[in-house]
């Protein structure tokens, strides 16, 4: 009888210990919060949609082509419509400081063709958020869509 009683008790501290609990979060300053904020908000795509509409307006044929994919995690996509596999997404880190930019090619899979992404780092100068591609700086989101664009209609012109 007192070994069932140890095992149950013993049973119940397990699930104690695995059980999900509330816990205490600690003050978080003022800067850092709004720190965070800027982050957020400079990793939003709104620059990329905006340049895609653009593209739709101005340039016929390849601008009408062009889809943007929702994905989920901080992500986004475009794709070439009606052209399987030629694709490009590009993504936040979860640090917020900087974008990495994939592309798939036309393969019988859609594998991502550059292994290693083509980065564009983030760095924050007061209120403004510094994107650097290839050791160029640009504080306009127009030049980061541009270059997240730019391997979809490298491939659409290589295509046409």
């Amino acid at each position: 009888m007192t070994q069932t009683v140890s095992t149950q008790q013993g049973s119940k501290q397990t699930a104690d210990k695995n059980a999900i609990r509330p816990f205490p979060v600690a003050s978080v300053p003022e800067a850092e919060l709004t720190d965070l904020s800027k982050r957020i908000n400079a990793t939003r795509w709104r620059f990329l949609r905006d340049r895609v509409e653009r593209m739709r307006r101005e340039s016929g044929i390849a601008g009408q082509k062009l889809e943007i994919v929702e994905i989920p995690q901080r992500a986004i996509g475009v794709k070439l419509h009606g052209t399987p596999g030629a694709f490009v997404q590009a993504s936040v880190s979860l640090a917020g400081d900087r974008i990495e930019i994939r592309t798939q090619d036309n393969t019988e899979f859609g594998a991502f063709v550059n292994q290693e992404p083509d980065v564009i780092r983030i760095e924050y100068r007061g209120d403004r958020a510094v994107f650097i591609h290839n050791d160029e700086r640009t504080v306009d989101p127009d030049e980061v869509a541009g270059i997240i664009l730019a391997p979809i209609l490298d491939y659409y012109r290589s295509a046409a």
